[in-house]
């Protein structure tokens, strides 16, 4: 009964329970093959931002010529990402997970683009800032939105390559 559902896509008014149990007597299609390579994808540079830190946080500092009570700024990054992930955890449900991988994608990609073309230290912090904020924004919906997407079978992996293999990869 849920694999012919699943074959006529005629979803209204099916309850959550039954949803699932169609899903689960389904193989991985190509939706959710496309959608796990997608997440991966968006979720590499999470992992580009944690190794990313280390040598900035390195770098930077001397050739800005930076005090030791200005390297607390430095944090703003990992203060962002804990802010996003927040944000995430509160609007997640409520404002649907696409809208939030949206968010991070309208927030992300321009706020690359004012880091590297930053001239001062507070246009590249805030830059860092709103990058953390985004990918913050990113994490916990990219590993919802996948253990929704993916038969019982296939879910454990399919979350585990999202929320490990991607950011090791990055």
């Amino acid at each position: 009964r849920g694999l012919e559902r699943l074959r006529r896509k005629s979803w209204r008014g099916v309850k959550g329970a039954e949803m699932e149990s169609g899903l689960d007597a389904c193989d991985v299609g190509k939706s959710q093959r496309m959608s796990l390579m997608a997440l991966f994808l968006l979720l590499v540079p999470f992992g580009m931002e944690i190794d990313m830190s280390s040598v900035i946080n390195a770098e930077t500092p001397r050739e800005w010529h930076l005090r030791d009570n200005m390297l607390v700024l430095w944090v703003t990054p990992y203060a962002g990402l804990v802010g996003g992930l927040l944000i995430a955890a509160a609007t997640g449900d409520r404002w649907g997970r696409r809208t939030m991988l949206y968010l991070h994608s309208t927030i992300y990609v321009p706020s690359t683009v004012l880091a590297a073309a930053a001239s001062s230290r507070s246009v590249f912090l805030s830059a860092r800032f709103l990058m953390a904020v985004s990918l913050g924004l990113l994490v916990p919906c990219a590993v919802a939105l996948m253990a929704e997407i993916m038969p019982r079978l296939h879910r454990a992996r399919a979350v585990l390559l999202i929320s490990a293999l991607a950011p090791a990869v990055g």
